[in-house]
């Protein structure tokens, strides 16, 4: 387990890696380099999905969140713009519903969330 600090992803591109996709959603990023190389087992945030790197992703914003959550992040951010909750949401309900979410991967996430609950 971690110390319980919470780590939050940019949506600047890591193009070395990921010339596609911001930190916040990249596969190559968060899963390869942060959850697999580095072997970082604590909670990954995204910034501000109210950005328009997220909400103006190909797909739009409700592929940007199923992106980051099946690339290991445990928490999605939706501050600024309280109607991109909907959006965000109203996507990956969809997503779980057609099977697009990984579910090793969110088990792995709900452990670590509740590890932070519990203080383990």
């Amino acid at each position: 387990m971690g110390d319980g600090a919470f780590t939050m992803l940019s949506h600047a591109r890591l193009t070395a890696l990921d010339a596609e996709r911001p930190v916040s959603f990249s596969r190559a990023v968060v899963s390869g380099l942060l959850r697999q190389a580095w072997r970082h087992d604590g909670v990954l945030i995204t910034d501000d999905f109210s950005m328009a790197a997220a909400y103006g992703e190909k797909g739009g914003i409700a592929a940007a969140g199923t992106a980051a959550l099946n690339a290991g992040v445990d928490l999605i951010l939706v501050a600024y713009d309280p109607a991109q909750y909907f959006a965000v949401m109203d996507g990956l309900l969809a997503a779980d519903r057609e099977g697009l979410l990984s579910a090793t991967t969110l088990a792995r996430s709900a452990r670590r969330l509740e590890e932070v609950e519990t203080g383990r």
